[in-house]
């Protein structure tokens, strides 16, 4: 299994090398959707939320996914809810936000006993 998975990989890796995206900039401000603009500029914000927006560029991002108005969506590895957050206002009340923080346990058969190769 982890010969396929590992074969698989390094296929996608093949594959992306050999073709070629132009690099495009960032969109000129008019360009973003006002929903994600107003999402972005809403007041209500928590103020650690807009101090991490110049380094994520939030708009920037939400844009090229296309996010819209009564769309339905989903922040997969949500962590603190930045994203979520953002989607929610941008979706609306007519559409919907699925928000996911997964946990992750090791199993007790896979625990490492000190002194113990594993």
């Amino acid at each position: 299994m982890r010969i396929a998975a590992a074969s698989a990989l390094l296929l996608c890796f093949a594959l992306g090398a050999s073709t070629s995206v132009p690099e495009q900039g960032p969109l000129a401000e008019d360009k973003i959707p006002a929903a994600i603009r107003d999402a972005v500029a809403a007041s209500d914000r928590p103020d650690a939320d807009k101090a991490l927006d110049a380094g994520r560029k939030p708009a920037q991002v939400l844009a090229f996914f296309g996010v819209a108005p009564g769309m339905k969506a989903a922040d997969l590895f949500a962590g603190g809810g930045y994203t979520t957050e953002l989607l929610a206002r941008i979706v609306g009340p007519n559409g919907k936000v699925w928000s996911q923080e997964p946990v992750f346990r090791r199993s007790a058969s896979r625990s490492r006993t000190p002194g113990r190769a594993g």
